[in-house]
């Protein structure tokens, strides 16, 4: 099975992604990205919040650690992972592909809006859609990500996807 993050233009992202990137966008005023300590994860819809993450990204290490994993991250997940590493994900292989989505991000220095989904027998499925937006506490380097992700499926099917995943590739 492999992973596909198709990217669009930000202005096909649904409408309470788009409410975000303007409140980020207006942040960052000339700058490439807004430092974490100015986004305030409170400005972020009650509705919403529950499906933001925000990630760390420590260079010296190269590595990523989530400071933040709402809640419905958790329950489409079946796992916590804040404080943790994508590393640590049950499932190794998605971890190691976030990680390599996130390398590509910090290298890009730019918001994003893409669709997340599994390629398997029977084609491709989508499992969310997702805004990224690069936080720099240097205005030189990315050193944070906030990501929205809004399911395409409900969280009980995608808790199911992710459970059976773990079990194939234990």
């Amino acid at each position: 099975m492999g992973f596909r993050f198709d990217r669009g233009e930000i202005g096909a992202a649904p409408a309470e992604m788009q409410a975000i990137f303007a409140y980020w966008d207006e942040l960052r005023g000339e700058r490439f990205a807004p430092t974490l300590k100015e986004f305030d994860l409170l400005h972020i819809p009650s509705a919403i919040l529950p499906h933001s993450i925000v990630i760390d990204y420590i260079a010296n290490d190269d590595s990523f650690i989530f400071r933040f994993f709402g809640s419905e991250v958790v329950r489409r997940h079946g796992e916590e992972m804040t404080g943790r590493s994508p590393r640590d994900f049950k499932w190794a292989s998605f971890g190691e592909a976030l990680e390599k989505e996130y390398r590509g991000f910090i290298g890009r220095k730019q918001p994003e809006y893409l669709v997340f989904g599994f390629r398997n027998e029977n084609g491709t499925n989508e499992l969310h859609k997702v805004l990224r937006l690069p936080l720099s506490n240097d205005a030189e380097t990315v050193t944070g990500i906030v990501a929205i992700l809004i399911a395409s499926v409900d969280s009980h099917e995608s808790r199911k996807f992710f459970e059976n995943q773990e079990s194939c590739h234990e």
